[in-house]
């Protein structure tokens, strides 16, 4: 807990100032005064940070002295603008009351506990904890996607992770920015509630926060290049339709923060068409110096993001091979990248065909109780989506008031998940844009209803409480068995968690054995872990893959048909010319295998 803890100050600190002085610098030059609450301070400075990183990390690692770079210079701008500080710290201080002050503590120290125990995830123990260490102790490195090609979808995510990792701290990395980004928004929603004196409506965002937290714990106790993106489209969302002015009000935060997160996941693409709309209408009002400050930022993010790709896998957007514009010699080869989107289509269409198939659905609402709930919940917010489309027919035909803002952001989400549904229909990629618009259908539905706000301040607080007290015993459960299973073989190890996040059992009982592979003299570790899994050991990949074994979804390319390009790491990796004409002349050979291989293993066919 104190790890984590720590990495929460150290992460407040440097974002939210990032995102003061970014919105400092905006309204001097765009001659303007927007102004914005803690946490939409927070997601501009996470928007300015990246960028940051993705242009620095191309010629420095993303470690210590890049944090430490930053403290030196949060501490000096507030130095600088200490007035604007002490504001800050009255106005915060005077809007925080005794109970509002108490559920926060509670918030807190449930997500703390939550991240005490790590979950099992096989992404992250298979090439997550690796490229986070290869951005924590090298910069770009030319062709690292050669070694292992997941290496290529460079999330920004996995940059920002290892800048804020803390390594040197504790000895090993805290992974704190997204379960932060959740407790900063629970903390929002709880004081929307108490600003909007316990209006009805507000209370719903919180239960679906408490649904995250219940549904998808392991996004926020781990590694997840999906956690950032999955909440911060749902707060987009959810912001709207609670107040729809924002988008033209607040355009800055609106219009980067969209474009930011494509850097963290590409399925957040059509998320950006929101930014069509509202340059739209700043043009209408003639803001042309806000439009160009807006382009220039978000121009910059991508810019940065696209030179890392390059780098990295030699494609400007990996695994999309058709975009090939540059002949650098340690380009993955075209046979990999195909084979490698065509395993995400497939594997999220068996994820996406798996969750709502009848007779898991009927297993899972037959299992444990939090399965159970689990699954209503996620019916309950794919029928919203579907219903969605009924209830604005309904509107418009009634002709009821609507802000076009909500109609917009419906648009453009509902067309967001008809494309996930066909490139990579994998719940995870969608379960942002669908429970906000879930929410965006309750909000209608109650405007059908009722025809005023209702407020209970005096039962509400109440409540406020309760919910509090509902996640904890949310965030105790999702735990219980993973820490009476680390009680009875590892009670020893057990009081670690309040310094440090412990690792899921499974890896604490795991042997984390290597054979050495040598690249012109370089050692390189090939795990015997039977399911490829590198963790965090640097060099090190799977020993399988093409042209010698074929691929199975684990890795595409064989470690013997790489060499180094030159005697360091940091010099990088380029495929041999000899296996990029194999691999690409033989692509339907494989792709024909491949494919005999997945549905084998995953439909029995």
């Amino acid at each position: 807990m104190l790890a984590t803890l720590t990495s929460w100050i150290v992460i407040s600190y440097v974002l939210f100032s990032f995102g003061d002085f970014s919105v400092f610098i905006y309204n001097r030059v765009c001659k303007t005064e927007e102004k914005y609450n803690f946490l939409d301070t927070f997601l501009i400075g996470l928007c300015a940070v990246t960028f940051l990183l993705s242009f620095s990390s191309l010629w420095f690692p993303s470690n210590q002295y890049i944090l430490f770079t930053y403290i030196l210079f949060c501490t000096a701008y507030w130095f600088i603008r200490r007035g604007k500080l002490f504001q800050l710290v009255i106005h915060y201080k005077k809007h925080l009351n005794s109970s509002l002050g108490i559920v926060m503590v509670l918030i807190i120290f449930s997500v703390l506990f939550l991240t005490s125990f790590l979950s099992n995830s096989f992404d992250s123990e298979f090439y997550h904890y690796q490229n986070i260490r290869w951005n924590e102790e090298y910069s770009a490195v030319p062709g690292l996607a050669n070694l292992e090609d997941r290496f290529g979808f460079n999330s920004n995510y996995l940059l920002i992770s290892a800048v804020f990792s803390l390594r040197f701290m504790f000895g090993d990395a805290i992974f704190g920015v997204q379960s932060l980004i959740f407790t900063l928004m629970l903390i929002w929603a709880f004081i929307d509630l108490y600003k909007s004196n316990f209006n009805v409506l507000n209370i719903i965002p919180i239960l679906f926060f408490i649904a995250i937290l219940s549904a998808s714990d392991s996004i926020l106790d781990n590694t997840s290049t999906d956690a950032i993106p999955l909440l911060c489209t749902f707060y987009y969302i959810t912001k709207t339709a609670l107040k729809s002015d924002w988008l033209l009000k607040q355009p800055f935060l609106a219009f980067i923060l969209p474009i930011a997160l494509v850097t963290y996941k590409l399925s957040c693409i059509i998320f950006c068409l929101i930014c069509i709309y509202i340059l739209f209408y700043q043009l209408k009002q003639r803001q042309y110096r806000l439009i160009a400050f807006m382009l220039v930022f978000s121009g910059l993010v991508i810019l940065f993001w696209f030179a890392r790709n390059v780098i990295i896998s030699g494609y400007l957007i990996y695994p999309l091979s058709e975009i090939d514009l540059f002949a650098v010699d340690w380009k993955v080869p075209e046979a990999v990248a195909t084979l490698q989107r065509a395993y995400i289509h497939d594997y999220a269409k068996f994820t996406f065909t798996r969750s709502f198939a009848y007779e898991l659905i009927m297993d899972d609402l037959h299992g444990e109780k939090i399965r159970a709930l689990n699954k209503i919940l996620q019916i309950f917010f794919y029928s919203c989506a579907v219903l969605f489309p009924f209830a604005v027919l309904y509107n418009i035909f009634r002709k009821r008031k609507t802000p076009i803002n909500q109609y917009v952001i419906y648009g453009i989400f509902y067309i967001g998940i008809l494309f996930n549904f066909i490139f990579a229909p994998d719940p995870r990629f969608m379960i942002g844009s669908v429970m906000g618009i879930s929410f965006l259908l309750i909000c209608m539905i109650y405007s059908f209803i009722f025809k005023e706000e209702h407020h209970y301040p005096k039962a509400g607080k109440v409540l406020s409480f309760i919910l509090a007290i509902v996640i904890l015993v949310v965030a105790g459960k999702n735990k219980q068995m993973t820490i009476i299973y680390i009680y009875d073989h590892y009670k020893h190890r057990l009081t670690e968690a309040l310094y440090k996040p412990l690792p899921h059992p499974w890896n604490l009982e795991s042997d984390k054995e290597f054979d050495i592979f040598y690249l012109n003299e370089t050692p390189v570790y090939l795990t015997k872990e039977k399911n490829g899994r590198t963790y965090d050991m640097l060099p090190s990949t799977n020993p399988t893959g093409l042209p010698f074994i074929l691929f199975d979804g684990n890795k595409v390319q064989h470690i013997e048909t790489i060499e180094m390009r030159g005697h360091g790491l940091q010099e990088g990796f380029r495929t041999k010319k000899e296996y990029v004409d194999t691999l690409n002349m033989n692509t339907d050979k494989y792709m024909k295998e491949y494919r005999s291989i997945f549905d084998k293993r995953y439909y029995g066919k």
